[in-house]
């Protein structure tokens, strides 16, 4: 598949630019699709500061990648499909373990996924209308690379502060998506992306996780998903609400607290901090103060699905009593 031919390119050719010449390929193939590729130029002005850290110690240029559908109504709003495409992820200056680092050419599976989808919506000339939005970069360390420390600034116009240069991907999914929203006043936005390796920790190797503030948009994904082929291959899918005091009373480090210096920290450095690229999203969209994670981790865990499980057990026993988790 288009998707599985992206995930598997070798770090040295898998390039933002290179994934933005196979987006235009796709636009040359079906006329219903209609390409743009911005430069870091354009982003300059943009003010996509947060996407561009990211990209600073890396001699490949970043590239925002968009895809225009329309098979719908001209009235009708968009979805976004917004996908996480760092083709190579090293963590910049918060280098990485060595081992199992070669992996981190599959950083760009959320852009693969878009690019797939993209190609298929097309070919099956659906009567909806949909844009994909893909942020591409690597994220390498070099004289130029983004320090922890620094401060940026979001193109929504929130700054952040950067303790750890390996929580790349909220720093270029808020400003893709707040592009997104800006240019085409979606009617959703859904991104896709590896975004975090600790949700293997905390949920384990057979559970996606989800967040989303729409409990009615979360649930429509996850029925869509009941029918996938590789969610029949022990993937379970649940949904259940985290509030933001419950996020509190697992780990304080979880939370994106307020600084002296900036309006955010980006940071990533505990097992269940799978919240915290979401609620890192949220502030910088300015969107509503709820968060919701994969639930049924109980049944999850008397399925034997997830190893760790009695991890996220012990945070939950000592949460804040006022917080539901359902």
């Amino acid at each position: 598949s288009c998707r599985r031919q992206r995930q598997m390119c070798i770090r040295d050719s898998c390039t933002p630019s290179y994934l933005a010449t196979q987006a235009r390929a796709m636009g040359r193939k079906h006329e219903s699709i209609k390409v743009k590729v911005l430069n870091e130029i354009q982003m300059q002005n943009l003010g996509m500061g947060s996407l561009l850290s990211v990209s600073a110690g890396s001699d490949e240029p970043a590239r925002l990648i968009v895809l225009d559908y329309r098979g719908g109504k001209k009235s009708e709003a968009p979805v976004a499909l917004v996908g996480k495409g760092v083709t190579f992820d090293t963590g910049g200056i918060s280098l990485k373990p060595g081992a199992s680092m070669d992996e981190m050419k599959y950083d760009m599976c959320g852009a693969a996924s878009v690019l797939g989808t993209m190609n298929a919506i097309a070919s099956l000339k659906l009567p909806i209308n949909v844009v994909g939005v893909i942020p591409a970069t690597e994220n390498m360390p070099n004289g130029s690379a983004t320090k922890p420390g620094d401060i940026v600034t979001s193109m929504s116009g929130k700054t952040i502060e950067i303790l750890n240069t390996d929580a790349e991907g909220r720093l270029i999914l808020c400003d893709a998506i707040t592009y997104a929203q800006r240019q085409y006043k979606p009617s959703a936005v859904i991104d896709i992306a590896t975004l975090t390796g600790a949700v293997i920790i905390a949920l384990g190797n057979h559970i996606s996780g989800l967040l989303s503030n729409d409990d009615k948009l979360a649930k429509e994904v996850l029925a869509a998903a009941e029918g996938d082929s590789e969610a029949t291959q022990g993937v379970i899918s649940a949904l259940g609400w985290v509030e933001p005091r419950l996020l509190r009373g697992l780990v304080k480090i979880l939370l994106l607290s307020k600084s002296a210096y900036q309006n955010m920290i980006g940071i990533g450095a505990c097992a269940v901090h799978r919240a915290n690229p979401g609620r890192h999203l949220e502030k910088a969209l300015q969107s509503e103060d709820v968060l919701q994670l994969p639930r049924a981790l109980k049944a999850a865990g008397e399925l034997g699905a997830v190893s760790s499980l009695p991890l996220v057990q012990k945070y939950l026993e000592h949460a804040d009593d006022a917080c539901r988790f359902q």
